[in-house]
């Protein structure tokens, strides 16, 4: 319903390492991150998935994309990992 869910739904990928790695085993898309949030019962549209993810991190957090590769290969694991997910979900296709 809100920017508010994003950002709690983040909050919880942050803490919960199943969850995470949940949410990278499906292609990356909005449409993916938003069925796995409903599932778990936080309801947002595109446009707040994307306002929470940037109100969350600052842009001295916006990483370039070979920062996002590296994360992605190095980071397998944890917070790191999920975030680069979700920067290519945002992102993809964007120059």
């Amino acid at each position: 319903m809100s920017t508010a869910d994003v950002v709690t739904f983040l909050d919880r990928l942050d803490n919960e390492r199943e969850l995470s790695h949940r949410l990278m085993s499906v292609p990356p898309s909005t449409a993916n991150v938003i069925r796995l949030a409903n599932e778990l019962g936080y309801h947002f549209t595109a446009e707040e998935f994307r306002a929470g993810v940037l109100h969350r991190n600052s842009p001295a957090d916006e990483l370039s994309d070979a920062e996002i590769d590296t994360m992605h290969v190095a980071g397998s694991a944890g917070t790191e990992a999920w975030k680069a997910y979700l920067y290519r979900t945002l992102f993809a296709g964007k120059s």
